[in-house]
C-alpha cells in the first residue's frame, strides 16, 4: 500500500482565502468517488494559528505505485492541478509504502 500526502498553502487573497480552502476541500473530496484507484481519502483544514502551517492537508491510499501514477494523470485529478494552478502559493508531497 502507498500512502499519498499532500499539504497546501494556498495564495493570501484578501477576502477569498477562506473560500478557496473550502473549495478546493470540495474539489479533493469529490476524486474519491470519481477515481477508483483510490483506496481511501481525507482532507483537512488546519486549525492551527502558526505561521508556517499548511491551508489543507489530503491523505490518500493506493493499492500500489502504479495505481498512484493512474491516479496521477487521470482526468479528475488533472482538472483538481488545472484549479490548483489559480490558487496555490506552496505545496509539500510525501509519498510511502505501508508495511
Amino acid at each position: 500500500m502507498i500512502q499519498h500526502i499532500v499539504m497546501f498553502k494556498l495564495k493570501n487573497i484578501p477576502k477569498e482565502r477562506e473560500l478557496n480552502i473550502n473549495k478546493l476541500k470540495d474539489k479533493l473530496d469529490n476524486l474519491k468517488n470519481k477515481i477508483p484507484q483510490i483506496i481511501d481519502l481525507q482532507t483537512g483544514v488546519n486549525i492551527s494559528t502558526s505561521s508556517n502551517a499548511y491551508d489543507l492537508v489530503l491523505v490518500t491510499l493506493f493499492k500500489d505505485q502504479q495505481e498512484l501514477e493512474d491516479y496521477k494523470i487521470h482526468p479528475e485529478h488533472l482538472l483538481v492541478l488545472d484549479y490548483l494552478k489559480e490558487v496555490n502559493e506552496t505545496m509539500t508531497v510525501v509519498d510511502y509504502t505501508l508495511d
